[in-house]
């Protein structure tokens, strides 16, 4: 599953948290997120704030996806 995600992130998707279950079943993001970042990814958390079509109120979720300097630092290690 980790596996996974690090290949989402590496073809330079985003993922959230539903989009992590719906697509590899993970059930917790962050933590495979954090795993990732102590491998030597690098990772930003964006928060993103929606209002809830149902209630009508705010909610927050957060977008992981690599820094804009992980692809030139991932050509260097070649």
């Amino acid at each position: 599953m980790k596996a996974q995600i690090k290949q989402h992130l590496l073809s330079g998707r985003s993922i959230t948290i539903i989009e992590a279950l719906r697509e590899y079943g993970c059930h917790c993001l962050p933590s495979c997120i954090r795993e990732l970042s102590q491998e030597g990814m690098l990772i930003e958390r964006r928060d993103i704030e929606r209002i809830s079509s149902i209630t009508g109120r705010p909610f927050r979720f957060a977008r992981y996806s690599l820094t804009k300097q992980a692809p030139k630092l991932l050509e260097g290690n070649k």
